[in-house]
């Protein structure tokens, strides 16, 4: 992932986001967009010491060096376009909850990594109700019990995943409020690069409705030559347990 080094330092309001603070030619952030701003949030709502949250919106942009030791393992990072300097350019969502009062916090980032373009962590941090409003909480029932806010934390999310049409592993549904990156896109000589790529299907779950018969590919298929393609199943085992002990659900059940 090219974001997940992301450090965000938030001094006196002012937002800076860097990669570590690292040498020049590893990774930077250029520039901070505010879409959007929401102070108080939440309805005002006041979480015990640490006081009322606001939310800040918007979009983050940054480059990264192809060349540097850090970056080299990124697939096909050296095929990308790059500007003037020879560094590769993106963008990405950013999207932060934190202490109105700086101050009243714990001076902590809790960053939040997306599923799918989706945020998860106040689901399963705060017990807020997982739904329409858990890409962006508005109401103070929107973020459950507030856990996270009374403990003082600022919390993050960025996209890291790109936008398109879905597929099993690329990219997010381009849906309201779903948190995604634009990222170039590689070539090999001017041409898209082709390749051998792994795709994995579980159940209902990456299929398309409304039968499930069918899966959508991350990528477009170059040969539909039978000899190209290889398929292999696994059988999915789940173990239950209820009062009269653990019960197995296999392929078929």
């Amino acid at each position: 992932m090219l974001y997940s080094s992301l450090l965000l330092l938030i001094q006196s309001g002012v937002m800076l986001f860097s990669a570590f603070v690292p040498r020049e030619a590893e990774a930077r952030i250029t520039k901070v967009v505010i879409e959007r701003t929401e102070s108080p949030a939440f309805d005002g709502q006041e979480f015990g010491s640490v006081g009322r949250y606001e939310k800040l919106v918007g979009r983050m942009f940054g480059e990264v060096d192809p060349h540097a030791a850090e970056n080299v393992h990124i697939v096909n990072l050296d095929k990308a376009p790059k500007n003037a300097a020879g560094r590769v350019e993106y963008s990405t969502d950013f999207y932060l909850l934190k202490p109105v009062e700086l101050a009243r916090g714990n001076h902590k980032l809790f960053y939040g990594v997306i599923n799918r373009g989706n945020k998860v962590d106040l689901v399963m941090m705060n017990n807020a109700p997982s739904g329409e409003k858990t890409n962006d909480p508005t109401t103070a029932e929107d973020v459950g019990n507030g856990f996270l806010m009374r403990q003082g934390y600022a919390i993050a999310w960025s996209g890291w995943q790109a936008r398109g049409k879905t597929g099993t592993q690329c990219c997010i549904d381009p849906k309201p409020r779903a948190m995604g990156a634009d990222l170039p896109i590689p070539l090999d000589k001017g041409k898209p690069i082709i390749g051998v790529v792994r795709d994995v299907f579980v159940g209902q779950q990456q299929t398309n409705p409304p039968n499930h018969q069918t899966a959508t590919l991350s990528y477009p298929v170059d040969r539909l030559a039978a000899e190209s393609v290889c398929q292999a199943f696994e059988k999915f085992e789940c173990h239950t347990f209820n009062s009269s002990g653990p019960q197995l659900f296999g392929e078929g059940d």
